[in-house]
């Protein structure tokens, strides 16, 4: 697991965070900055994101990941 240090997370189940942060954003209340530290969370709960539509119901969570060197893996 070392190895997934500074990874970064391109998409969660086929899809951006960024488009998964404008979709938790419409379930939310508070600032930007509220909304965007608790969507960290929310993030990784499969029934969250088969709540808003981003992982079907029989699906599983899948994350891909940049690494430092650029490597994507997931």
């Amino acid at each position: 697991m070392a190895e997934l240090l500074g990874a970064k997370v391109i998409a969660i189940g086929g899809s951006s965070p960024d488009s998964i942060l404008k979709i938790l954003s419409g379930y939310l209340g508070g600032t930007a900055e509220h909304i965007r530290a608790l969507s960290a969370e929310l993030m990784n709960s499969t029934d969250v994101l088969q709540g808003i539509g981003v992982l079907a119901h029989d699906e599983q969570l899948n994350i891909q990941l940049r690494m430092e060197n650029g490597t994507e893996v997931g």
